[in-house]
């Protein structure tokens, strides 16, 4: 596989995407929350090391599927990678994103002091792919199926219901978060994100990050703005700036959004004077989620760029003839189940 020999480090050719984002093909494949947990596989709940209070080991695994017959039941655990079985059928081929036996596991230890490690080692995954991680909070699919399963911060705002079509609501906060410190500079594609992972030639990967917080706790990990995303949506036709919609593929029209280059987190605002609350340390205040981080996601961009803090437009494959598969700008390479390391 050829590659750029860039920062990104990433070359995949050939690749076919459909598109439109639909919250309902989410629903069969999965993407994240919780409120009740549950075994994961290699759990280990023992403390280990000085001030560690709680330590798991997480194998990857794949999305969920829905529960049956009950849509509102919360799935089980995934089968083991490879997640893209399906790509092949819309033009994508796992070869461009798996060697031949991929897995992956996450290390985790929760501080005394309410900070937390994670240590991801990826193997077996395409050299040179753009990959990033993100926690996610909550299962989209339950936007579709019945707002009201997701806390008000998640929950589409008025006159904005429609837009569940479109890959993300638009909500007060979005459904996933980089797995990175709140103190992060992201550059929207302009350099290494702090959330990225670097693909070796043999297919390994690691990634370790000391978060500020706890995202195994509610009202620990902060929240992306899902109600403003950078792009540039108004430049003229034919200006230098256009931007159109995303993401075009062949027989499929293209989503009804331009794909985002940047978000930011959401922050907290004083009423009396507009500026912004800080904290004793001077920096913003960061309204927290009110549940703790589902799963943790591994994607792999197509579109050879990071977009900064926002994942981007997801592919997701459709399992119903009835439904055109869903294209984007990345694929998710597996995720790591948190929900029975909540504390």
């Amino acid at each position: 596989m050829l590659r750029h020999h860039t920062w990104q480090r990433l070359r995949v050719r050939g690749l076919s995407l459909p598109v439109v984002a639909r919250w309902l093909a989410l629903a069969v494949i999965g993407a994240a929350l919780t409120l009740n947990p549950q075994s994961a596989p290699n759990l280990a709940t023992a403390a280990e090391g000085r001030g560690t209070v709680f330590a798991a080991s997480i194998d990857m695994t794949c999305f969920p599927p829905l529960p049956e017959p009950d849509p509102t039941a919360e799935p089980g655990i995934g089968h083991p990678p490879p997640c893209s079985e399906d790509m092949v059928f819309f033009g994508l081929d796992p070869a461009n994103f798996y060697l031949d036996n991929p897995s992956g596991q996450a290390h985790i230890k929760v501080k005394d002091d309410g900070t937390a490690t994670f240590d991801i080692r990826l193997n077996d995954i395409a050299p040179g792919l753009t990959v990033t991680t993100y926690l996610v909070h909550y299962f989209p699919f339950r936007v579709a199926i019945d707002p009201v399963l997701v806390p008000p911060v998640f929950r589409p705002l008025p006159g904005f219901e429609a837009s569940v079509f479109t890959g993300e609501p638009v909500a007060i906060a979005a459904h996933s978060v980089p797995l990175a410190r709140t103190s992060s500079a992201y550059t929207e594609g302009l350099g290494p994100e702090p959330h990225q992972i670097f693909i070796k030639e043999n297919g390994m990967a690691s990634y370790k990050v000391n978060l500020d917080f706890n995202p195994l706790k509610p009202h620990q990990t902060p929240l992306r703005n899902a109600m403003v995303s950078t792009n540039q949506a108004l430049a003229p036709a034919g200006s230098i700036a256009a931007q159109p919609n995303c993401c075009p593929s062949p027989g499929f029209p293209v989503a009804h959004r331009p794909q985002p280059v940047g978000a930011s987190y959401v922050r907290e605002y004083d009423p009396a004077t507009g500026f912004q609350v800080l904290d004793a340390e001077g920096r913003p205040k960061l309204p927290r989620s009110p549940v703790a981080a589902a799963f943790i996601s591994v994607i792999a961009r197509i579109d050879n760029n990071t977009s900064g803090m926002h994942p981007g437009i997801g592919f997701i494959p459709s399992f119903d003839p009835n439904f055109p598969p869903v294209s984007g700008d990345h694929v998710v390479l597996g995720i790591f189940d948190l929900r029975a390391s909540h504390q």
